[in-house]
């Protein structure tokens, strides 16, 4: 397994901020933006100082916000070297540490459910009761769903949405 954590050590704001910020440039003039997005965006913003020109110009280009978070989130993941297994979850091991009763239990690898289970065991828990009391208190939801794309709608593009002070 190989990644670069360097790639990561001079990104200066999230992805939403700068998709919050980038989408708030006008796209009248996208001589100004692309130099916006070069010196900007990727220098200053993400650390990126060999950005290659295709690079620049789809996020120059991209209107929409979850596109051009997809779009920020892969330059960087790339540069990094990060294996996503999802949009949401990466391929790797991490590392577990743990103290107190049982704890050499969880030495090597393990499986992510296998941790749930450890703590359902040492705790004594009757998930299936839980489970049942959860399902006997529905909850009413108040708003209509809406099906979005793979990061969800976290109205980031919404009119009362402030930015992110990051």
């Amino acid at each position: 397994y190989l990644w670069n954590p360097r790639a990561l050590e001079h990104v200066r704001h999230s992805i939403e901020y700068i998709s919050y910020k980038l989408l708030a440039q006008p796209t009248s003039d996208q001589e100004a933006r692309y130099k916006f997005v070069s010196n900007t965006v990727f220098a200053e913003w993400l650390g990126i100082k060999d950005a290659k020109h295709a690079e620049i110009v789809a996020v120059t280009q991209e209107t929409e916000s979850i596109k051009l978070r997809q779009l920020l989130s892969d330059i960087i993941s790339n540069r990094a070297q990060i294996g996503w297994a999802t949009h949401g979850h990466s391929a790797v091991d991490v590392n577990l540490y743990a103290y107190g009763k049982n704890a050499n239990l969880l030495r090597g690898n393990h499986e992510n459910t296998d941790i749930g289970q450890f703590i359902v065991d040492q705790l004594g828990l009757d998930l299936g009761k839980v489970s049942g009391k959860i399902k006997a208190d529905r909850v009413i939801q108040g708003t209509k769903a809406i099906k979005e794309s793979w990061l969800g709608r976290r109205d980031l593009d919404a009119v009362d949405h402030h930015p992110p002070s990051h």
